[in-house]
């Protein structure tokens, strides 16, 4: 395992803690979704749909709920917001961060690398010299897929998973993020993106973009150099 730095073990210190709190946030929305329920209330899934039906709810005579449930609403709902607010105060601090980090820095230059997908991967990377090429790098992250070759041709069985399944998620959710991106460019991985996502659908493909974009930043760490796009 690569030693780290001080400046990398602080950055990890922010993501975990903003992961326990945006995991606690989230506890609390579907924990109140489910208690609502209970008393005949649906209120639709995100935590928009919350911020917006929890005081309404509230502020609501007609809906004959208990001064003692009216009570815990009100008390959860105020916890949500304050753990809302230190998320944002990490999110703040991770801006900052990412400016300063020079292989994040590097890896916000990749479509879907934002502040704290480029952090965590750069963290976890490190001088990406313990992998020997970008597909390495990938499969330890649990993104190249798994084969069955037991036949006469090879057959992709779907993502290994193995690896850090945070980071993995993040580095799917970016992958999401430059699919929907892609449409608006003309560089030849975004014309590639647009044909994969024809061809294997959105979730897949999704997959198998983080798969690329992970080589792409074993790269960029290894040759200290930022991304860019090439059109032919």
């Amino acid at each position: 395992v690569p030693h780290k730095s001080v400046e990398q073990q602080d950055i990890q210190s922010l993501i975990r803690m903003r992961r326990l709190l945006v995991t606690e946030r989230t506890r609390i929305v579907n924990q109140v979704r489910g208690l609502i329920s209970e008393y005949g209330i649906i209120m639709p899934k995100g935590a928009a749909a919350f911020r917006k039906a929890i005081p309404e709810i509230l502020e609501n005579d007609e809906n004959q709920l208990s001064c003692i449930l009216r009570e815990l609403l009100s008390h959860q709902y105020e916890r949500y917001l304050y753990i809302d607010e230190q998320v944002k105060w990490f999110d703040d601090k991770l801006n900052q961060t990412a400016k300063q980090f020079e292989n994040a820095k590097r890896l916000m230059s990749i479509p879907g690398f934002g502040p704290l997908t480029s952090q965590a991967v750069a963290v976890w990377l490190g001088s990406g010299q313990q992998f020997k090429t970008g597909r390495d790098a990938s499969a330890a992250m649990g993104l190249v897929p798994k084969q069955d070759t037991s036949g006469d041709k090879v057959i992709l069985l779907g993502i290994t998973k193995r690896g850090n399944t945070y980071i993995r998620s993040l580095l799917v959710h970016g992958a999401r993020a430059a699919l929907r991106r892609a449409k608006f460019k003309s560089d030849n991985l975004s014309k590639w993106m647009l044909e994969l996502q024809e061809r294997r659908g959105p979730n897949r493909a999704a997959v198998a973009l983080a798969n690329k974009l992970m080589r792409i930043a074993w790269a960029v760490i290894t040759k200290n150099e930022e991304y860019q796009p090439t059109r032919s």
